[in-house]
Parts: structure tokens; sequence; C-alpha cells
């Protein structure tokens, strides 16, 4: 890599990101990184429920934009606050079945974008991230991991 390098990444897979970042990424001729929630994906109500949600892309966005853009995860469903923080551990889980979870959590993901890429890229939801995690997705095949933050932090 360069000795400062600029990574232009987008996160969750919002439909607005296709409509809108895409078109000016492609006429700009940059390329870029957008990291999906697996579970949320081409959807605009939240599983399980009637909720509705800020709208997601689907394959087919997907398939177009793959000549600019490199697709990583966000998780498949882990991006919750609640009952857990993001793919941190939860209280009551123990370091075992936080494996589990979070390894199934990612085979998830990777089965379901198993025809359209291979996912080498994930970035935390929320930013909160722990040793173990990163051996966990190490494992799993991913390259890099990256951390969400703001100024406020």
């Amino acid at each position: 890599m360069p000795e400062k390098p600029i990574l232009i990444t987008l996160d969750d897979g919002y439909e607005s990101e296709y409509k809108y970042a895409y078109k000016i990424l492609k006429e700009l001729n940059m390329k870029a990184n957008i990291n999906i929630i697996g579970e949320t994906f081409g959807s605009d109500i939240f599983p399980g429920t009637t909720k509705k949600i800020i709208p997601h892309f689907g394959y087919k966005e997907l398939n177009e934009m793959k000549d600019i853009i490199e697709f990583g995860s966000h998780s498949h469903a882990m991006h919750r606050e609640s009952p857990r923080d993001g793919v941190l551990q939860t209280k009551t889980e123990t370091t075992m079945a936080y494996y589990k979870n979070l390894k199934s959590d990612n085979e998830n993901f990777i089965k379901a974008f198993k025809n359209y890429f291979t996912p080498e890229v994930f970035c935390y939801p929320y930013g909160k991230a722990n040793i173990l995690a990163d051996k966990i997705l190490e494992s799993q095949g991913y390259k890099m991991t990256l951390l969400l933050g703001d100024k406020s932090n």
C-alpha cells in the first residue's frame, strides 16, 4: 500500500449507496468498498418484523456495481445494539458460545453471497471489536478489518 492510502468505504448496503455514491464514483473513475449487512440486504423491512427500515440494495444493484466496488461484510445478523453490542460478546455468553455465534454469523454471510463475491473485508458494527473476533474473522479468510468512528470519539 502507499504511504498514505485513502480508502473510500460505505456501510450497510443502503439503496442510496447505489443511487448516488456509485454513480458519482463511476463518473470520477474511483473505486470504493461497501460493507453489507447480510440480513437486511435487498430489503426495506427489518427481518422478522413489519418495521420499515432504510431500503437496502439487492443482487441486481450489487452485480452492476462490481465493476468499481469491492464488497465486504458488516456482519450478517449482528449489526444490532441489543442484546449484543455489534459483534461483541454478551455478558451471559461463554467464550465458546461467542466463538460459535460469531463464526456461524460469518458463515451465513459468506453463504448468502457465495455466488457473487468472497468477502475479504469486515467492518465492525458500531466500531466495536475485540482480539477474539479478529482471530475468528482471520480464520474465515478476511484479510482486513475496519473500525467505524466519528469525530466525537
